[in-house]
């Protein structure tokens, strides 16, 4: 079996790491808990998440796409003490930005403490 190993993987000009421009690869993600204070845990591409108010959240792009048809996807946690799904739904998306919104299955926005997003497409 053949291993690879290397910290970077240079350009074909040799001047610096190759860029995920149009390659089929996450291009942003991030990983927060959006009930109470706002903890941002992991991400890559994302400069900011903002709390907009109940089961409702902005994520900012370090980066911009090529343009707003890009896929979003957003999941969070399963509250067991009220026994309900949650639904997330991601809208207002520009090349920078875009919105979260979590709710229960029975309807009501509601924070949620495991918001995970994902964004793939081209970026500009």
């Amino acid at each position: 079996m053949s291993e690879i190993r290397a910290t970077t993987i240079s350009d074909a000009a040799g001047t610096g790491p190759i860029a995920l421009t149009k390659q089929s690869a996450a291009k942003s993600f991030c990983y927060f808990n959006g009930n109470g204070t706002l903890a941002v845990y992991k991400t890559f591409n994302t400069s900011s998440v903002s709390d907009d108010g109940q089961g409702l959240y902005s994520v900012n792009m370090t980066n911009a796409m090529s343009d707003t048809y890009y896929s979003k996807v957003a999941t969070g946690g399963r509250d067991s003490t009220a026994n309900q799904d949650r639904w997330l739904g991601v809208y207002d998306a520009t090349t920078t930005s875009f919105k979260v919104q979590s709710q229960f299955s029975s309807g009501g926005n509601q924070a949620d403490s495991q918001v995970s997003t994902c964004i793939l497409g081209d970026l500009a």
